[in-house]
């Protein structure tokens, strides 16, 4: 019997603390490696950051978000409509600050969200 009331206790105690970690008002960021610096040279499906005066370039997928105060969209994935304002383009424009969040597979630098940053 107390071997059963200490299981009990454990399995609800458990789920309290699932529960409130649950209850979070912010969004968790997006897991990856990131980095910051100004967008060289923007189209659809790339985008080279200028960083320390060394240049990257990311490859842009349908997965990838962005978001930016200055464009009337916020955070929104970007090639799944062809709508002009859901475009990669529309939100970086070449010389925009930018903090971007990837992820690398077999070499392959992938932007999962670009953060367009004030001037």
């Amino acid at each position: 019997m107390t071997r059963l009331m200490s299981l009990f206790v454990a399995v609800a105690t458990a789920a309290n603390v699932s529960f409130a970690s649950a209850q979070t008002d912010r969004p968790a960021p997006p897991k990856g490696l990131s980095m910051s610096g100004i967008a060289k040279s923007v189209s659809q499906t790339s985008l080279t950051l200028d960083v320390d005066g060394n240049e990257i370039t990311f490859v842009v997928d349908k997965t990838t978000s962005v978001v930016s105060r200055q464009r009337t969209l916020k955070n929104d994935l970007v090639l799944r409509t062809p709508d002009p304002k859901r475009m990669f383009t529309y939100y970086v424009k070449a010389g925009d600050p930018v903090a971007v969040v990837y992820r690398q597979v077999d070499g392959v630098l992938t932007l999962v969200q670009v953060r367009v940053l004030q001037k």
